[in-house]
Parts: C-alpha cells; sequence; structure tokens
C-alpha cells in the first residue's frame, strides 16, 4: 500500500510525550483539553489505550507561537 507524504510523517503519542514535548504537568494538560479551542483531541486504539495526533499536537503549538508573533507585532 503506498503512503502519502502527509501521513508519513504522522506519529500517534502517548500521553507522556505529549506532556514532554509541551512542557506542561497533566493536571494542567487536561485542564486546557476542557478549556482551550484547537486542543488535539485523544484517538482511542483500545478500551485503555489512548494516543495523540504528532500531526494535530504540532499544529497546536504552531497556533501558539503565531499567536505569540501576532502579539509582538502589534
Amino acid at each position: 500500500m503506498e503512503q502519502t507524504s502527509s501521513t508519513s510523517s504522522v506519529r500517534f503519542l502517548k500521553l507522556p510525550e505529549v506532556l514532554h514535548r509541551l512542557g506542561i504537568s497533566r493536571s494542567e494538560f487536561f485542564r486546557r483539553a476542557h478549556t482551550t479551542p484547537n486542543w488535539p483531541l485523544p484517538i482511542r486504539l483500545g478500551t485503555r489505550c489512548v494516543v495523540y495526533s504528532s500531526e494535530e499536537l504540532d499544529s497546536y503549538m504552531r497556533q501558539c507561537i503565531a499567536k505569540r508573533d501576532e502579539r509582538e507585532d502589534a
């Protein structure tokens, strides 16, 4: 089966890696999940296995950087 370039870089990340990449605590992660628009949504792979898309996480982080840059330009 052929993979496209847009899906070849997507990885599933478990919560500890997501927390490490964002630099926040577990409690802060779940607090933001309920209050932050465009927050990466969980992907359930099984009854006890939840992962997050690296692509969605990267997109969220880029949006945070863009928002910061907009404020600095103003």
